[in-house]
């Protein structure tokens, strides 16, 4: 334990003593100052273009992923709307069929008429 916050003081006297030596080489020479902030700008220019181009990226690809969910969706209704129509066409055949037999079975059951 002992030797784990030795460590905490030891990083936080590096952190510390950067930043104040940074502040200070800073105030004594304005012109790296004027550099650093120069640097800093292009650094921010740079990061926000490749920002913009890694959202027009995802832009694109989400884009393309909800066009082949809208395809998906598509072909899913036109299938239900076949499996629904043969359903209907089959329910029609044995309707069919159940009527041909009860005639079938009505016309057997008759006494003749001669």
């Amino acid at each position: 334990m002992a030797d784990s916050n030795h460590s905490v003081v030891f990083l936080t006297g590096v952190v510390v003593g950067s930043g104040a030596a940074a502040g200070l080489l800073l105030y004594l020479r304005p012109e790296l100052h004027k550099q650093a902030m120069k640097a800093l700008k292009g650094f921010g220019d740079v990061a926000a273009g490749k920002a913009k181009s890694v959202a027009n990226d995802l832009a694109n690809v989400v884009e393309r992923v909800a066009d082949a969910a809208d395809g998906v969706t598509a072909k899913a209704q036109e299938v239900r709307d076949d499996v629904a129509s043969a359903v209907a066409h089959g329910a029609h055949a044995v309707s069919q069929s159940a009527r041909e037999v009860e005639r079938f079975a009505k016309a057997s059951t008759a006494t003749p008429t001669h």
